[in-house]
């Protein structure tokens, strides 16, 4: 089984998507097709795959953030006061980006 091509010209992909949209529609000749079929019969795979990896995203950006809430929350109730001071909210602010950062890093 070999893998299908991969179309990297932004007018190449342009273009199977107008005749993509063509084909749906019905109105599409085959003979005015300046790509040809390869690409048409392989969009519906590509499609299928970006829908997959828009899920992956995400569901990894949901994870991050909500990793970097706990450790956020986490870290606010190891200070010794019940009610927080500015420095400590300083401290918290400049510690969830960083956290997050490293979070989406794996």
């Amino acid at each position: 089984m070999a893998p299908s091509k991969i179309e990297l010209g932004l007018w190449h992909r342009l273009l199977s998507r107008l005749a993509n949209l063509k084909e749906r529609t019905g109105t599409h000749s085959f003979s005015a097709d300046p790509i040809g079929s390869e690409v048409s019969e392989s969009a519906d795979v590509q499609i299928g795959w970006r829908h997959v990896a828009k899920r992956r995203r995400i569901a990894l950006a949901l994870v991050a953030l909500g990793q970097t809430a706990l450790a956020s929350w986490s870290l606010g109730r190891t200070f010794s006061n019940r009610e927080l001071n500015a420095l400590q909210v300083a401290i918290i602010v400049n510690y969830s980006p960083l956290f997050a950062w490293i979070s989406f890093s794996f």
